[in-house]
């Protein structure tokens, strides 16, 4: 059949498997589906399949992306169908179809927060969230394992929407940089309000809803 790239949600349950597990878990279901996929050469082989950018633990998506190739003769219906079958619950394909970009393309992903109080949250309130997530500038200190460095949030982003959903809850919707060597992770949203306002929130829940290029243009 060729290279295929499908899209499957990540929810419940499956938020706590970690990216590891992720991709031996696709080799185990691949397997009990009687889908043949290209494996790589050498002593050691293994199925060649290539995952977009990793999602952290505790998150859930609705967008994720992974490439093999396949060598037997399923159609892209088949494909779905049978590695359903076979998937644990939360993991769910929703589409199956043959790459056009490479993963190193991804510019963009976007972000559903949904942050809540343990009290109301006040028209007070949202209104300085919106307000401060929707500044030209919006300085924070970003982390990594081997670095801390000072980024502007608006310039890694295209576009923050704030709303309110509840009573309790503000939702932020965010397309952020998931450029594979600059990430930005939506904690720092979260953070930046939290931070800069004195908001805290008692529970803070993330779901990446999709990928796009440099162009804002869906990922295929």
């Amino acid at each position: 059949m060729g290279p295929v790239r499908l899209t499957f949600k990540k929810t419940d349950e499956a938020v706590f498997i970690s990216h590891l597990d992720i991709s031996r878990l696709f080799v185990r279901a691949l397997n009990r589906a009687g889908i043949k996929v290209k494996y790589t050469q050498g002593f050691n082989p293994h199925a060649y399949i290539v995952f977009g950018v990793p999602l952290s633990l505790g998150y859930e998506s609705i967008c994720e992306r992974v490439d093999f190739e396949v060598i037997s003769n399923e159609t892209d219906g088949e494909i779905i169908e049978r590695l359903n079958r076979a998937m644990p619950g939360g993991i769910e394909i929703t589409d199956c179809r043959a790459p056009v970009k490479k993963f190193k393309e991804i510019g963009f992903a976007g972000w559903d927060i949904i942050a809540e109080k343990d009290a109301p949250l006040s028209d007070g309130e949202l209104s300085a969230i919106s307000e401060l997530l929707s500044r030209k500038s919006l300085m924070i200190v970003k982390e990594t394992k081997r670095t801390t460095s000072e980024v502007d949030l608006m310039e890694k982003s295209r576009g923050i929407e704030v709303m309110r959903c509840g009573e309790n809850s503000v939702r932020i919707r965010a397309a952020l940089s998931s450029r594979p060597e600059d990430v930005l992770n939506p904690e720092y949203v979260v953070r930046a309000v939290t931070e800069r306002l004195n908001i805290e929130f008692l529970d803070v829940f993330y779901t990446r809803t999709e990928f796009f290029d440099e162009n804002m243009e869906i990922f295929r």
